[in-house]
């Protein structure tokens, strides 16, 4: 074989790029932003960028593939199997029938495991027909480090117009997300992004600019929030230092700034309920004693006490919430599915091909099982092994299986408890998921329900930086959150501890560069994710929730708490501006100076 190929001039760059790179745009536009920027009395403008990530997932990228009669077997780790099957047979020109697709076990995989298993598995799919044997395609942990997706890397440019009384009256947002090669998911995460533009906050002048870029680098793209983290790192900074600037007290000014039931978002449809922002504020500054310590931190950095003067000391906030729900514009045409069995020997079978990457959503499933029908959890399997056994359920991501799965779950328990006595065992009930029309999300015209429901959440973090080394320490975490009812505390609290200390790690630690659109094998050797020594003591705490309040999700709502709470933690503690992450110790060596 001779391989006939011309070289390009390879784009790296995606802050400034041209319109050839462009994979989707956005352009929302609410009120006249120019005439109130003209009237306001103060401007407050910024840069902010976050750093790419690497998932780090137990076990790598892999697919073993064997053969059933003429059918092609392919085990792959996933977040997705529907997706799997219909692209090995898309690439090979098969049947979708003639491809089954077995899930294995999988650990926390933040959002690494969506699209590229599907790659992965059509090269093992094409050795396996080629060969006519059985193959595995397994990449070694280095292999997966350099070559599988990572965290897009985020340019995000904010600028804020306030009245005489401080209120936020203008914002000018610029979004540049760099996609890297391939971009699958570049609309939706993009869509996301900017429907969640201001937050939780109201601002009568808006103009959203948002882009998705393609470069010749490795691919980049969704991880734990589909982008939705460094666009509230940026927003939280930059209200942070808002309320810095009018030396009002933090909390009442979100307070009073944030948008409330009947209100409009920027996709048109209207707030639902009020942000319990008031219970979750309260919940995170009892045990942090956050007002305090600010305003203490505060006169010490007004006083000029430096670090000659012994550790420097600092207490960030942030307030943020999580879109529950996969938003896509083939949302409304897709029908998700699980069903449910209860046989003639009182076990029951929940089918679905959901992957939980953790225990707790399928103790939440078998509570539910115990609490209707009255049966053991030891009587409740779950069934997610195969699509040629299991429905369609979608793609485990965006806590889908705690919201959408878990609710069809509920109503298939339901059904059953109804039939359970007029019936004969067994019995067995379908039930379906299908965006209502009222409810459907429009990419075409940006209008609509963008998610299927919202998740809140407060966040405090306290710091604290060695007046010798200038090495930056996490002292104390604390998290309050609304995540409806939560069937077992102590597994939610033990997620979110995780999730916690991950954030925690983009935002301090790990930083991975390019050269030359590549992961450098310096970048492998060096990369370290937190040990049991970096774990600071982390307290979280759930508002109680109502009788008729649903299970939401909670997994994406630290990555976009922590780091802009851990930002301004070390902004206050050293007086420096921070505009990016990761912060650590070079960073702040750089700005503060070594002596």
């Amino acid at each position: 074989v001779q391989v006939e190929y011309e070289e390009e001039w390879p784009l790296f760059s995606f802050e400034s790029f041209s319109s050839d790179q462009i994979i989707h745009k956005r352009l929302i536009v609410k009120g006249d932003v120019e005439t109130s920027f003209d009237t306001c009395q103060s401007v407050v403008e910024r840069n902010y960028r976050t750093g790419s990530q690497e998932h780090y997932y137990p076990e790598p990228q892999g697919a073993f593939v064997e053969f059933d009669y003429d059918k092609l077997c392919v085990h792959s780790s996933t977040q997705w199997p529907f997706h799997v099957r219909e692209n090995v047979a898309k690439a090979l020109s098969i049947k979708e029938e003639d491809v089954t697709v077995m899930s294995v076990s999988a650990g926390a995989h933040l959002d690494g495991k969506l699209w590229y298993p599907s790659l992965i598995a059509i090269y093992a799919c094409l050795g396996a027909l080629v060969s006519k044997r059985p193959a595995r395609l397994l990449l070694s942990r280095y292999e997966d480090f350099s070559f599988s997706p990572k965290r897009s890397r985020f340019a995000i440019s904010m600028k804020a117009g306030l009245s005489k009384d401080g209120q936020l009256e203008a914002l000018d947002t610029q979004i540049i997300m760099d996609m890297g090669a391939h971009a699958p998911l570049a609309r939706e995460m993009l869509d996301r992004i900017c429907a969640s533009a201001l937050g939780g906050y109201r601002c009568p002048a808006v103009r959203i600019q948002g882009y998705s870029v393609r470069t010749n680098t490795i691919p980049l793209g969704a991880c734990a929030g589909f982008g939705m983290s460094s666009l509230f790192f940026a927003l939280e900074c930059l209200i942070s230092e808002i309320i810095e600037g009018l030396e009002t007290e933090p909390l009442a000014w979100r307070k009073r700034q944030l948008a409330v039931k009947g209100e409009s978002l920027l996709t048109g449809a209207t707030i639902k309920e009020t942000p319990p922002y008031e219970e979750l504020a309260q919940l995170a500054i009892e045990g942090s004693d956050y007002p305090r310590k600010f305003s203490s931190y505060e006169l010490l950095r007004k006083r000029g006490i430096g670090r000659r003067d012994g550790p420097l000391r600092g207490i960030g906030f942030a307030f943020a919430f999580q879109g529950n729900g996969f938003l896509s514009s083939s949302e409304d045409r897709e029908t998700y599915s699980v069903e449910c069995c209860l046989e003639k020997n009182l076990k029951m079978f929940i089918r679905t091909s959901a992957v939980p990457t953790t225990p707790g959503t399928i103790e939440l499933w078998r509570g539910m099982a115990n609490s209707i029908l009255d049966l053991p959890p030891d009587s409740i399997r779950l069934i997610h092994d195969s699509t040629a056994t299991c429905p369609n359920s979608g793609p485990s991501t965006l806590s889908r299986n705690i919201t959408i799965v878990t609710s069809l779950v509920k109503n298939c328990l339901e059904s059953i408890q109804s039939r359970r006595f007029r019936d004969t065992l067994p019995i067995t009930v379908h039930k379906s998921f299908k965006v209502p029309k009222a409810q459907a999300w429009d990419a075409d015209t940006f209008t609509g329900v963008p998610f299927a429901s919202l998740s809140y959440g407060a966040a405090v973090v306290e710091v604290e930086i060695s007046g010798e080394s200038l090495e930056p320490r996490v002292k104390e975490v604390w998290l309050a959150i609304d995540a409806g009812q939560v069937v077992s505390p102590q597994r939610a609290q033990n997620a979110t501890e995780n999730a916690v200390i991950t954030a925690l790690s983009w935002a301090s630690r790990e930083r991975l560069d390019l050269a030359d659109g590549r992961v450098p094998n310096y970048v492998f050797q060096r990369y370290t994710i937190p040990d049991s020594r970096d774990i600071p003591p982390i307290s979280v705490k759930f508002l109680p929730a109502g009788s008729k309040d649903k299970a939401r999700g909670i997994g994406e709502l630290p990555y976009h708490l922590i780091p802009a709470a851990y930002a301004r933690a070390l902004a206050q503690a050293t007086g420096m501006t921070l505009t990016s992450i990761p912060v650590n110790i070079d960073s702040i060596i750089q700005e503060v100076g070594p002596q």
